[in-house]
């Protein structure tokens, strides 16, 4: 209960004071729009499950955990299965299943998330997002089949934080400027520093245990992706 809190009022509410650089169509601030934007949806939506997870155990009930260190991940087919985990779940039986004994891996694994895309929003950013993301995720298993995994591990946070540039933006033309990589006007890092301090330590905050999940994703400690490390009193032990 205590750490669902910290991630979705600590950490994740103040992110909103970065909002602003949505509107931003340079690389810089695109890129860190997205880094931001995907700190705050993680905070917050892994807050609130975990939030729940613990007022469901405090009256004796077990429930699944809904995110399981996600960033703890090896590669993007680990990631997914730790992110939103009741979504995914519901997505395989409706759609991969079904589509998987009908055609091959591609095209099962493009409708699943072209049926994801729709469930957030009928939109190019969202379709294209699940186009993005499907595709990406069918290279990730080319490269684990064939023993690439550096390569996977590589194209995750790749795949990650451009997916949710595209996400992000449901301005067709603005998401088109975003996406043509515009190397001018970099005040995004200057803009960054004028927000309030506790926006940035809570923006440090969202880094530091992204980080630390990456990182140290090996550690004993990590191995249930249960986040163990964040109430523990011998971190990384």
């Amino acid at each position: 209960v205590i750490i669902g809190i910290f991630m979705f009022k600590v950490v994740a509410s103040p992110l909103t004071e970065y909002f602003f650089l949505l509107e931003k169509t340079d690389i810089v601030s695109s890129l860190l729009f997205a880094v931001i934007f995907e700190l705050f949806i993680y905070m917050n939506f892994c807050g609130l499950s975990l939030l729940i997870y613990g007022i469901f155990g405090v009256l004796g009930y077990r429930i699944p955990l809904n995110f399981k260190q996600p960033f703890s991940s090896a590669n993007l087919v680990e990631f997914w299965r730790g992110w939103h985990r009741s979504l995914s779940a519901v997505l395989k039986i409706l759609f991969y299943k079904p589509l998987r004994g009908k055609f091959p891996l591609f095209v099962a694994l493009m409708g699943v998330y072209l049926a994801s895309a729709m469930w957030h929003g009928v939109t190019f950013n969202f379709l294209a997002w699940g186009v993005f993301n499907a595709s990406f995720f069918w290279l990730t298993i080319q490269f684990l089949k064939r023993k690439f995994n550096k390569l996977a591990f590589v194209l995750m946070p790749f795949t990650i934080v451009i997916g949710r540039l595209i996400f992000a933006d449901s301005d067709t033309d603005r998401l088109i400027q975003k996406l043509s990589f515009d190397f001018t006007n970099f005040d995004a890092i200057s803009s960054i520093l004028n927000t309030p301090i506790h926006s940035l330590i809570s923006l440090l905050l969202g880094l530091a245990i992204v980080f630390i999940e990456i990182s140290f994703r090996n550690a004993r400690v990590m191995q249930k992706r249960n986040y163990k490390y964040l109430r523990t009193p011998k971190m990384l032990a």
